[in-house]
């Protein structure tokens, strides 16, 4: 059974998204590729002095009304945006990542991942003082692991991540520091360029490739036009929308799939002072495209049509109407329902034989999944002190699941063998043994955190 299922099991493959930044003359441009299952969503207009309210929070410190106004992408819904620009030329973009495990110290307010970035749109004018703030949030996960390119008109950039409980900034402080950001830790594709290592996983193909074309660009080209070229040469199968952030000149370009060519909205011609929130489909064919007031019908149709393809499962057609319709208290009590159905777990796996490659983690939650390699949730974390820890969420609290791992030293994503067929790299499960899901399950209890342990085994058992 074990050596039926290290030959099932695969990792799926993940939205690549990147975002990367070029400078020319004191012209500064940031575009983004988005990768994601989805390409449904709107582009809205945040107007300023707004108040705002956390998502399903009654604390006092997570409320603010917005200083500053901004148009953002969004596909969750309004407040939740996958990146944007505000007023003042302070752009911030997410960047789904495979080892972040967003759990930061205990702060003054407490956002999602996602909120994050309307928050500092709302509030800052500059990267240092977003980078600042980013140390009295307390970031609580809603859908997917993520890290964060920022930037401003100054031309300063920086990333963001938050690993261990700590907020990590790389910046141009690091003289190795390019403005690229992909899926993989950002330390380690610049680890991984620098060492000239093979790129076997895609964040760091995706990255190595972005540099490698922003050294050979054509100067004689407008910057705009240099940026399009980048974005078309790393286009892929899953890229949804391609988006360009004009710093300096205040206008944002985009483009999808479903409609190639590029649409161009000018911030300085926006009235930001609105009473009202408004849209533009992204998706939309119209080359000069009108906002329109955002009603909470469209913010339902946006979020029925996408949560399906994010990791939240409590939202369900009623926990959607709760949001978009329903008063704070309602959404509090929604999510107060949810964290006694739902929870996090930590997996922390130790005494792996070295530090080398990855170690690449599954959670089963059904024999039948088990059985047929099919985990319910994978991911992949990096390995230093023999040990490695990861973090998955939206778990159904008081089920059964099974953790199988292997140590991935060379990175070809596939679990290498002897001449004889045994495995040949670090491997184990939950429980007693591999043998089957009743004998590798354990159950995770009814608490809205919960940790599990492991210690590798120094020799392989098949």
């Amino acid at each position: 059974m074990i050596l039926c299922l290290l030959c099932l099991f695969l990792f799926s493959k993940a939205e690549a998204s990147s975002v990367f930044m070029l400078k020319r003359g004191g012209h500064y441009v940031v575009a983004k590729s988005f990768g994601a299952e989805s390409g449904i969503g709107y582009l809205i207009v945040n107007p300023r002095n707004h108040q705002k309210v956390a998502f399903g929070s009654v604390l006092p410190n997570n409320k603010w009304i917005s200083r500053y106004g901004s148009v953002t992408f969004n596909q969750i819904s309004v407040n939740m945006p996958v990146g944007g620009v505000n007023e003042k030329g302070l752009m911030i973009d997410v960047v789904s990542a495979y080892e972040m495990n967003m759990m930061n110290q205990n702060s003054d307010i407490t956002l999602n991942e996602f909120e994050t970035v309307q928050y500092l749109l709302d509030n800052f004018d500059s990267v240092d003082k977003a980078v600042e703030e980013f140390k009295n949030i307390e970031i609580k996960v809603l859908s997917k692991k993520v890290h964060y390119f920022i930037a401003d008109k100054t031309g300063k950039s920086a990333v963001v991540e938050l690993l261990d409980g700590k907020v990590l900034v790389v910046d141009d402080k690091n003289p190795n520091y390019t403005p690229i950001l992909s899926k993989t830790r950002y330390l380690k594709s610049i680890s991984a360029l620098i060492d000239n290592k093979p790129r076997r996983n895609i964040g760091d193909k995706v990255f190595s490739n972005i540099f490698t074309e922003m050294q050979s660009l054509d100067t004689t080209q407008n910057i705009e036009n240099n940026a399009l070229e980048i974005l078309s040469k790393i286009e892929h199968q899953g890229t949804r929308w391609n988006i360009i952030y004009d710093i300096s000149d205040n206008e944002v370009a985009f483009s999808s799939n479903n409609s190639p060519l590029f649409k161009t909205v000018k911030l300085d011609e926006i009235d930001f002072a609105s009473a009202q929130h408004t849209f533009v489909d992204v998706n939309t064919l119209n080359l000069n495209p009108k906002f329109k007031p955002l009603t909470n019908v469209e913010i339902s149709n946006l979020m029925n049509s996408n949560l399906s393809k994010y990791d939240m499962p409590f939202l369900t057609s009623k926990g959607v109407n709760t949001i978009v319709y329903g008063t704070l208290e309602q959404q509090q009590q929604m999510v107060n329902a949810r964290n006694k159905k739902l929870g996090t777990l930590r997996v922390n796996i130790s005494n792996l034989d070295n530090n080398r490659g990855v170690l690449r983690i599954a959670i089963y939650d059904s024999e039948k999944g088990f059985d047929e390699g099919e985990p319910y949730k994978t991911t992949q974390v990096s390995v230093a002190n023999n040990s490695g820890k990861a973090f998955f969420y939206n778990l159904q609290l008081d089920k059964y699941y099974v953790i199988y791992y292997y140590h991935d030293e060379n990175t070809n994503n596939r679990v290498d063998r002897q001449w004889v067929g045994l495995p040949n790299e670090d491997y184990g499960f939950s429980g007693e043994s591999g043998d089957s899901f009743e004998t590798a399950r354990f159950k995770l209890s009814e608490q809205s955190f919960g940790e599990y342990n492991i210690e590798n085994s120094s020799f392989l058992i098949w």
